[in-house]
């Protein structure tokens, strides 16, 4: 299944609106077409779950608790990092709104998780 069936498989059964569908899909579309992301990548769809299912959560007002500390300095000195933030910053320009702190240390763990997968594999 790739990214864009399983956003549409969310929406299908309620995980998630039709707006906010369709929100996801312009940043399948930014990570596919800027960032050159396989809409078929594991990676990938781990990261755009979490990020559908956060901005539901965002519309609800519902907050998680923070990504574990260590584990967070651990995202922090990826070589991704300065990358996986422009890519947050482009999605918080996309929806128009910016993401909890909490919510950004999981969002930032997925996509440097990505990245560090995608320079594997080159």
């Amino acid at each position: 299944m790739n990214l864009l069936e399983r956003l549409e498989l969310f929406e299908t059964t309620g995980q998630i609106s039709t707006h906010n569908c369709r929100l996801m899909k312009k940043i399948v579309e930014n990570l596919h077409n800027k960032w050159k992301v396989s809409l078929n990548d594991e990676c990938a769809a781990t990261l755009i779950t979490h990020l559908a299912m956060a901005w539901e959560r965002v519309g609800k007002n519902e907050m998680v608790k923070p990504l574990d500390d260590m584990l967070y300095q651990e995202v922090r000195g990826s070589n991704f990092v300065d990358c996986g933030q422009q890519i947050l910053k482009e999605w918080e320009e996309i929806l128009g709104h910016e993401f909890p702190e909490a919510e950004k240390g999981y969002l930032l763990l997925h996509t440097c998780t990505l990245l560090e997968k995608m320079g594997d594999e080159k």
